[in-house]
């Protein structure tokens, strides 16, 4: 019997207090096959962060400037969960500087947000869940040794010469 490993949409989550563009980055995120989680602010976004296992968002797309905390604040209290990229109506060097210093994969200004960002994405988040890629890999090993198996079994072999 052969198993197929499910593949499911990488999941993301898009925190900013605008509801309008956080709204049209989640629906530019789903129509590229991301599943979205959406968020209104940093407390809600860093509490996310801290209470999923690492790895549970393949990607975190925050804005800079929100109620709560600020999106590098956020960066910085819940570490390297996952790639984070922060969006910003006014970046400058300085948040640039910051947002690689804390580890953020790329500031992206929201002017050019909705036309950059899934190609940010696909350079940084695979498109497999990781639970697909493992259980992939397991059935591949599966596979192997049953392949194995089947050549070194010694009644496989011996059956058809005693036929």
């Amino acid at each position: 019997m052969r198993y197929v490993a499910p593949t499911s949409p990488a999941r993301v989550v898009v925190a900013d207090d605008d509801a309008a563009f956080r709204s049209l980055l989640a629906t530019k995120l789903r129509r590229a096959g991301y599943e979205v989680t959406e968020m209104h602010d940093g407390r809600e976004l860093l509490d996310a962060l801290l209470t999923t296992p690492p790895g549970f968002f393949r990607a975190v797309i925050s804005d800079h400037r929100m109620p709560g905390l600020f999106g590098l604040e956020c960066l910085a209290f819940a570490g390297s969960r996952a790639p984070f990229v922060i969006v910003s109506g006014s970046t400058d060097e300085a948040l640039s500087a910051s947002a690689s210093e804390l580890g953020a994969v790329a500031v992206i200004p929201k002017s050019t947000a909705l036309d950059a960002l899934v190609s940010v994405l696909a350079e940084v988040v695979p498109r497999a869940s990781p639970v697909g890629s493992v259980l992939k890999r397991a059935s591949t090993s599966v596979q192997a040794v049953e392949r194995i198996e089947a050549r070194s079994d010694p009644l496989a072999v011996a059956a058809p010469r005693h036929v």
